[in-house]
């Protein structure tokens, strides 16, 4: 279903590592695979809707091994002059995090271009996203893994090539009445506490992470029901009303 998107991504995906790294990659493999067990340390997901075909569900991209977002995060790090990054903390997940922002900016509107049938909501990040209770009728798992021409050592720990997960899930029918729910709250663990709930009942769900950001998702989103934390950085729900 997502094949011309996988191979958009891919070169995408590239691009933004030599960019940000600048550091040179040699071969660019992409395979399909099995739905993936383990979390996503670090991520981006979008909901996703085809309403020709009646089709929708959730489209989620990142690193699912730690210490290559690490990796990731350490190459963006050295490359900007800055010190090492050393674990898996807030320094690693805002590096990471800064590089698929970047790199889903641009594939976005590539992906217009190809199939503009399908509609990709607002991607919102994600941290130790679990798939285990995501699965769709027809789920859908690729790899993306950038090689190196020789091994880079980072921490003591070398590397030879950079894999960039990617799964999707899919549900078919008229989904034309489900209630849309807009959940604000700068807490990334709060916000997959309710949209799991949420997701779970029946809910088409977008995220924001503060105020301001639901101003803006809330034009594209058009929920029925915003969900929001009293207090968050730059707007709470408090001072708002939709």
């Amino acid at each position: 279903m997502f094949e011309d998107h996988i191979g958009i991504l891919a070169k995408c995906f590239n691009t933004v590592f030599e960019n940000m790294t600048n550091f040179h990659t040699s071969v660019l493999r992409v395979a399909e695979k099995e739905w993936p067990a383990a979390t996503f340390a670090v991520g981006q997901a979008m909901t996703f809707e085809i309403p020709e075909k009646k089709e929708n569900g959730e489209f989620v991209l990142g690193f699912a091994d730690k210490e290559m977002a690490v990796f990731i995060a350490s190459m963006i790090a050295g490359n900007m002059g800055l010190p090492p990054v050393i674990r898996f903390g807030e320094t690693a997940f805002d590096n990471s995090s800064e590089f698929l922002n970047i790199m889903v900016g641009s594939v976005l509107q590539e992906w217009e271009k190809i199939k503009p049938e399908v509609k990709f909501g607002p991607p919102a990040q994600v941290k130790n996203k679990s798939l285990a209770n995501a699965f769709g009728p027809s789920p859908g798992a690729f790899q993306i893994t950038l090689e190196f021409p020789s091994k880079k050592v980072v921490q003591d720990r070398s590397f030879d090539h950079v894999i960039l997960n990617v799964a999707y899930t899919q549900s078919a029918g008229d989904q034309k009445d489900a209630k849309r729910v807009l959940v604000a709250d700068d807490s990334v663990m709060m916000r997959n506490v309710f949209t799991n709930a949420l997701k779970g009942a029946g809910f088409v769900v977008a995220q924001a992470q503060d105020g301001l950001d639901a101003l803006e998702k809330h034009k594209e989103f058009h929920p029925d029901l915003t969900v929001m934390d009293l207090t968050m950085p730059r707007m709470g729900g408090g001072s708002m009303l939709f």
